[in-house]
Order: structure tokens, then sequence, then C-alpha cells
């Protein structure tokens, strides 16, 4: 029977990283449902100006314009880079679908794990301690703590 992987993809070495592991351990098979998904935050890279300060200083359309620059080139290279996965995926004779969502990392994918029915979610992890954990988050962490399925953390 297939399984249905949900493999949280973010263009990072420990996404990398867990990309190669599952494939050298030959964790995926041909038969499975496998889903590359990655996250854009956009709330972190888009706001709608500066409230007051903006009227002491003028107007702020080149902050949004800049904003809206970058966040259609973080997509598009996104896009590029999960292309290279699926062409990795392709080479060892595996198929894929890839999304990319918006929002929270963890809580989309949460999102998608539970919407996919996913048998298991396949994340890398960034190796933090503890201070830095509690400061910036892990998304693993928060994928542990919040799915139903099975997850699956390669560490680096």
């Amino acid at each position: 029977m297939p399984r249905t992987i949900l493999i949280a993809y973010d263009h990072s070495d420990a996404s990398n990283k867990a990309l190669n592991w599952v494939l050298d351990h030959q964790v995926l098979l041909p038969e499975d449902k496998i889903y590359i998904t990655t996250v854009l935050n956009d709330d972190v890279l888009s706001f709608e100006g500066f409230g007051l300060e903006s009227a002491a200083i003028g107007p702020a359309t080149w902050v949004n314009d800049d904003c809206g620059e970058r966040i259609m080139q973080l997509k598009e290279d996104s896009n590029r880079l999960l292309d290279n996965v699926m062409q990795v995926l392709k080479r060892r004779g595996l198929s894929a679908t890839t999304n990319m969502l918006h929002g929270d990392a963890g809580d989309a994918l949460v999102v998608e794990a539970e919407t996919l029915k996913a048998d298991i979610v396949i994340v890398g992890c960034n190796g933090r301690g503890f201070f830095k954990r509690q400061l910036l988050g892990s998304v693993s962490e928060h994928l542990t703590r919040h799915l139903k399925c099975t997850v699956m953390v390669v560490k680096p």
C-alpha cells in the first residue's frame, strides 16, 4: 500500500542533508505519494509602511515596492530549487508533487500534513541549542508536538 510522505524542504543545509539521507537509506519507494513542500513566510517580508514614522519621513512606497520584488524573487528562487529537487528524485526513479505554502512554517506544515493525511513527515534539524530554539523556534519540534502522524527528524 503506498504511503503518503510529506518532506518539509526549505533549501537549507539541514533540508538538503535530510533529503540526501532519506534517498541514501532508500526510505522513499517508487509507489509512495511524495510531497516536497516549502513554506514562505510572506508576513516577515511584507508590511504596509511604517505608520506614524512614514508620515514624518515621507511616503514609504519604495519600501513596499522593494518588498514586493523580494517576495517575487523568493518565490522564483524557491520554484527553481524545488524543480532541482524534482530532478534529483526523478534520477532515483521517484516522482513527487511540489507545493509552496505561505505563513508560519510549523503551522502551515501541520495543516498540510493533516490535509494530505500524511503517514510520515520528514524534516531536517538545524541542531540549534536550547537558547537559539527558544529565540528562533524549531519547526521540527513544532511538528513533533502537533502532528498525529510519524515525524522523522533527520539530524545534521
